[in-house]
């Protein structure tokens, strides 16, 4: 009897196992979007990985030193696509023009 809740207790944890699998895929092929659609959809992957990256360092996953080095990378990168955005619409990541208050 014992071996039934056994293999209940392996296929439960083969089914949470394997959940991820079965999301839902980030679109990749983006096809005709413009140049601006893909850094705004590129910079919400940048914010999530931040955000997943704090989790890591909360859950104590990740070491602070390791963290911080990882979020100095991606932030980097969040800044360079800010940039380009606002090369591409002439607004800055703050919501004012370029050059306000200057």
């Amino acid at each position: 009897m014992w071996w039934i809740a056994l293999i209940v207790v392996i296929a439960a944890a083969a089914a949470w196992a394997a959940t991820p699998l079965f999301r839902p895929r980030e679109r990749w092929d983006l096809g005709d979007t413009t140049e601006l659609d893909r850094l705004f959809e590129e910079k919400a992957r940048v914010l999530r990985a931040l955000k997943d990256l704090d989790h890591e360092l909360e859950a104590g996953m990740l070491g602070a030193k390791d963290h911080a080095e990882a979020r100095a990378e991606w932030m980097d990168r969040a800044v360079s696509l800010n940039r380009r955005i606002e090369a591409l619409t002439g607004v800055s990541a703050r919501g004012d023009a370029p050059g306000a208050g200057t």
